[in-house]
């Protein structure tokens, strides 16, 4: 069975390839290699992931809705893995078309072709972002959605809104992932995790907003991986559920302050860093906290990665790939 993976030179998407493949899946690899960060990280995942005779990848934009077509038809997946999107909450300010382009026409082209494709499931990339200014926590998936704080969070409640009404119509399979603020190797050098510890290393100063008292749900990324791979039912059509329509958080159901998040780096660094407190940041979530409960009872997903272990790993890769 082939699976398309779009984003798969991105951070998730490259690593959700990359355990496809070790199950000896074929998999169809579609990035458009945005500029958005360092397009030499994209390219060497895209490496890794070309060794493989089960990998194929294609260089292409989901908002061109005719190439978007002809690789389905050509392709014909039966599976669709959606991690493509224009990532982070502050770039949405400055360049709100682009998102648009990216993650909203860009999905909507997605869910065309699966559905006519006739594709067994879509999985899609949503985001924590979703819960916007709703003061109940932790988020679960049953909690009224507040309203987005930012344009990228905007473009992912409309993803789940077009997402649900497209289930709904043609009797699609879909499940959305509400993503926790995910980190590991081959991360994006704009997250917190990567930001720190290259600052750290190079002792630039690193600017904490509320006094570093934001708190986030950091999740390892084999963890959200392993999360993307349960949520991947066997035989999705036969699920009792009309609409076909899912939505499952995963996280590590674990907040840490930034400022302790600081603290365990430069405890792995064995370097202090650099820090400069700001107010609160106009658009940023003061704290997300997952509920994993519903993804724990239907999948038995379970986060096995403590942040101090997965940040071991992460600064070990990290001096590798950078030959620190």
């Amino acid at each position: 069975m082939s699976i398309l993976v779009t984003g798969s030179a991105g951070f998730i998407g490259y690593h959700t390839a990359k355990r496809l493949i070790k199950s000896n899946e074929e998999v169809i690899g579609l990035d458009n290699f945005s500029n958005y960060y360092d397009k030499s990280l994209k390219e060497s995942r895209w490496k890794i992931l070309k060794k493989s005779p089960n990998f194929n990848g294609i260089k292409s934009d989901i908002s061109n809705l005719k190439n978007i077509k002809d690789i389905f038809l050509k392709f014909k997946p039966k599976q669709v893995i959606h991690m493509a999107a224009q990532a982070g909450v502050r770039d949405g300010y400055k360049q709100p078309q682009m998102y648009t382009q990216s993650n909203l026409v860009g999905m909507i082209n997605i869910l065309d072709c699966c559905k006519a494709a006739d594709v067994s499931q879509l999985i899609y990339a949503s985001s924590s972002a979703v819960y916007g200014n709703s003061q109940k926590l932790p988020y679960s998936e049953n909690n009224h959605i507040g309203m987005p704080l930012s344009i990228y969070a905007a473009t992912k409640q409309s993803n789940e809104a077009m997402a649900y009404s497209f289930s709904s119509l043609y009797s699609i399979p879909i499940t959305a992932l509400r993503l926790f603020t995910v980190y590991g190797p081959w991360g994006r050098p704009d997250m917190a995790i990567y930001n720190f510890t290259s600052s750290i290393l190079n002792e630039k100063e690193i600017l904490l907003y509320d006094k570093g008292r934001m708190k986030r749900d950091f999740t390892f990324i084999n963890d959200t991986v392993e999360g993307i791979i349960k949520s991947m039912s066997p035989n999705p059509k036969t699920q009792d559920i009309s609409p076909p329509y899912n939505v499952f958080n995963i996280g590590a159901g674990k907040p840490i302050e930034i400022i302790n998040l600081i603290k365990i780096l430069e405890q792995e660094l064995n370097k202090k860093a650099i820090l400069k407190f700001k107010d609160s940041h106009f658009g940023e979530m003061k704290s997300t906290w997952s509920d994993i409960t519903k993804i724990k009872n239907e999948t038995s997903y379970t986060p096995k990665t403590s942040l101090e272990e997965g940040i071991k790993i992460f600064v070990s890769w990290f001096k590798d790939y950078y030959k620190i």
